[in-house]
């Protein structure tokens, strides 16, 4: 499974009783914290990941930008299809889960690390690579050919994992986690939110990750 990002909760809430106020226990709280990790994980999914590469293809995305979708019969659509999170206590993940391959040939897991790292067109440098005929590829060639600037050479990523990294959005994703952590927390205990702290990690997707 190609594992291609991680949110670490790494703030330690402990229990707390303000003045005048009920005091909360720290199982409260670890619920809380979890509850918070889960929708900021969601929203990182959904709006800075999948919304990017649902745009529907052709034409081909540009180098360094999110891929564009192909849905059937022009393609599977497994990639968006694909995108997953899930929650381990203070922990969760965000990654390609392969079991949603629909492609011929099932070759979700390559595609996607080659999209995040770049891949090479044709295999030796100054052979001109056939791109496929008949029904897989009865696109125009003009339009087949985009994105593709010289093949048998390196091509550029179309990252859609390291976008938020790229696009230096870190800040809204730990903005998100504190506005979810003052949404959940007793009006009393709000305040806290202020300084949690929310470690996020990218993990290439040639890394295994044991979760």
């Amino acid at each position: 499974m190609s594992l291609s990002d991680a949110l670490k909760n790494l703030g330690k809430l402990k229990g707390y009783t303000p003045p005048g106020a009920r005091g909360t226990s720290q199982g409260e709280l670890d619920r809380i914290r979890d509850e918070a990790l889960k929708a900021t994980s969601a929203w990182v999914r959904d709006s800075l990941i999948k919304a990017r590469i649902a745009r529907p293809w052709p034409p081909s995305a540009d180098a360094y930008q999110p891929p564009a979708t192909r849905r059937p019969p022009a393609g599977s659509g497994s990639l968006l299809a694909s995108i997953s999170d899930k929650q381990k206590g203070n922990v969760s993940l965000i990654y390609v889960d392969s079991t949603k391959d629909m492609s011929k040939g099932r070759r979700l897991s390559k595609y996607a690390k080659y999209l995040e790292s770049g891949w090479v067109i044709g295999g030796n440098p100054g052979v001109k690579r056939q791109l496929p005929q008949g029904r897989d590829g009865n696109v125009p060639k003009k339009i087949r050919n985009q994105g593709i600037t010289v093949p048998g050479r390196v091509q550029p990523p179309r990252y859609f994992m390291k976008t938020p990294w790229v696009r230096n959005e870190i800040p809204w994703i730990k903005a998100k986690y504190r506005r979810e952590l003052r949404r959940l927390l007793p009006s009393g205990l709000q305040y806290l939110a202020d300084n949690a702290e929310l470690k996020v990690e990218y993990i290439p997707p040639n890394v295994s990750v044991i979760f």
